[in-house]
């Protein structure tokens, strides 16, 4: 997912009217459980509706797959935290529902066209 894809995913967002009630709930559990170890069946369980409905639905809806959003929605939390924090790589990784540093690594190149310590170096805001 590109940064014209994420930022038009996200006006979407802003928009709850924009999607059926299935969609909305789904894109609001992974809101608040980005962080966790996220699987379809605990969305599905959560939003109670059959986890290919959810897929099927949420994929016409919003052109992404789940699986998208959420890393989309992981790495723009670690961008976050990686400006406004002095907290570790390793920290902002698991705290981001990452499991392993180095797919974190990668991912965050692919998103954002740079590694998260070139990302840090570039955007933390040095102490006065």
């Amino acid at each position: 997912m590109d940064k014209c894809e994420l930022l038009e995913l996200t006006k979407k967002f802003n928009q709850p009217n924009s999607f059926s009630k299935c969609v909305y709930q789904t894109i609001e559990f992974i809101n608040q459980n980005y962080f966790t170890e996220l699987s379809l069946d605990a969305i599905s369980k959560s939003v109670r509706y059959n986890k290919y409905y959810i897929c099927r639905a949420f994929k016409q809806e919003t052109g992404f797959t789940i699986q998208n959003v959420v890393t989309a929605m992981r790495i723009e939390k670690a961008k976050q935290l990686l400006k406004e924090t002095n907290l570790p790589l390793s920290d902002v990784v698991f705290m981001c529902g990452f499991s392993s540093q180095s797919y974190f690594c990668y991912m965050f190149k692919k998103a954002v066209g740079k590694t998260p310590l070139r990302y840090m170096k570039e955007h933390r805001s040095l102490p006065h």
